[in-house]
C-alpha cells in the first residue's frame, strides 16, 4: 500500500525514492534485448570482483576436453561459454596456454 500510495502521489507526494527506483528499473528493462541483457548484466557483475569488464576478455581458446574448467591466477574460474569457446584476458592466457589440449582460436590474439 505504501508503494502504490507513493506512485499515486507523484510528483506532489512527500517521498519519491521508490518512484525513482521504479523509473530506473523500467528504463533499464526497456533498453534490454531480453535474455541477452540479463546475461550481459550477470557477466559484468561476475567479472567485477576481478577488476575486469567483458571488453577485457580478448583471448578466445578451446580445449579438447570439453568440460574442463580453468582457474586463472586471479582465482577466476574460466568455463566454456555458450559460443563453445573459453574467454580469457591476455594475462590469463599466458598462464593457460601451456595446459595440455588447449588451442588458441585463430584471429583472437
Amino acid at each position: 500500500p505504501d508503494y502504490l500510495h507513493e506512485l499515486a502521489m507523484f510528483p506532489k507526494g512527500r517521498h519519491d525514492d521508490q518512484v525513482d527506483s521504479t523509473a530506473q528499473a523500467l528504463a533499464y528493462i526497456s533498453q534490454s534485448t531480453g535474455a541477452e541483457g540479463i546475461i550481459e548484466y550477470m557477466r559484468r557483475e561476475l567479472l567485477k570482483p576481478y577488476g575486469l569488464t567483458p571488453d577485457d576478455l580478448t583471448i578466445m581458446f578451446d580445449c579438447e576436453h570439453k568440460s574442463t574448467e580453468f582457474t586463472a591466477p586471479s582465482g577466476r574460474i574460466i568455463s566454456r561459454q555458450s559460443d563453445g569457446l573459453y574467454h580469457a584476458t591476455t594475462q590469463e592466457w599466458e598462464a593457460l596456454k601451456y595446459h595440455p589440449g588447449v588451442t588458441l582460436e585463430e584471429g583472437f590474439r
